[in-house]
């Protein structure tokens, strides 16, 4: 698979901003949104992207609802879309995610976010007015994992699965939900290896090495996971610019997992 969702540097937003064929998507909060946004920008709250469990009719109601806020921005398919957050966040990364799984193919993300653009880019306080389009979708199922699909792989032993929580949550010193620890056989991986100082993304060969160092290798399929989806998402895009391409997301996450007395967990150090 190639990779579904590309980085745009700072240095092209001016080209992109006056590329009328490309539609930017705001990933921030409702509020930040009002305050100031780039020009023409339409926003998709990622608070409204939450999907707590795995089951089929949980997943035909976020399917659905995906479909409907896509509709109401009036996103064709066909669209070059452009994400951004407040930095390279995993809000950002998370609506991009969600994107690539709802079947678009042309997703690029604001590498670093607003704080990484220069002062001489204008925002904006205006809405711009959207024609409601219905939305195509076209899912990439296998973007998708499900609290079923990676009992499955423990049992098969045929993934990596990775954590991006804190390694506290990790190692079962503290947790968001009812039960502590992690998916068995997890390896931790920590979400501060994907940036550099400037707050972008490290560069692919960065990344390699520091998931080489963990012991994660690209020759087996990846099940990301975290607290609730995010950090996830954001290691997806990390990963993908890695070269990794057989990845999914375990979107409900913990709050799944750790809250569902019929799966395993343990505890302890990292893999």
């Amino acid at each position: 698979m190639s990779q579904l969702i590309k980085l745009l540097s700072p240095a092209a937003l001016s080209a992109a901003l006056e590329d009328e064929h490309v539609i930017f998507i705001d990933a921030r909060t409702p509020d930040a949104y009002r305050a100031a946004h780039l020009p023409g920008a339409r926003h998709l709250d990622p608070a409204l992207l939450a999907l707590t469990r795995t089951d089929a009719a949980s997943i035909a109601t976020f399917d659905t609802l995906l479909v409907a806020q896509l509709s109401a921005l009036g996103i064709p398919p066909s669209s070059r879309l452009v994400i951004y957050g407040q930095k390279l966040d995993a809000d950002a990364a998370k609506v991009a995610w969600a994107l690539a799984y709802v079947g678009h193919t042309r997703i690029e993300v604001i590498d670093g976010g607003l704080d990484a653009l220069p002062g001489t880019i204008p925002l904006s306080k205006e809405a711009p007015a959207v024609r409601a389009t219905p939305y195509r979708a076209k899912f990439h199922r296998d973007l998708l994992a499900t609290a079923d699909h990676i009992l499955a792989r423990l049992k098969e032993d045929t993934a990596w699965i990775i954590d991006a929580r804190d390694l506290a949550d990790y190692r079962g010193d503290k947790s968001s939900a009812v039960r502590f620890g992690h998916i068995p056989g997890a390896r931790h991986w920590s979400v501060q290896n994907e940036l550099a100082d400037d707050g972008r993304l490290e560069s692919p060969v960065i990344l390699r090495q520091r998931l080489q160092e963990t012991g994660i290798g690209s020759a087996r399929p990846i099940v990301l996971y975290c607290g609730g989806g995010g950090r996830a998402a954001r290691s997806f895009l990390a990963l993908s610019a890695a070269g990794y391409r057989d990845l999914a997301v375990y979107p409900a996450s913990w709050r799944e997992w750790g809250n569902r007395d019929d799966l395993p967990v343990e505890s302890g150090p990292s893999a």
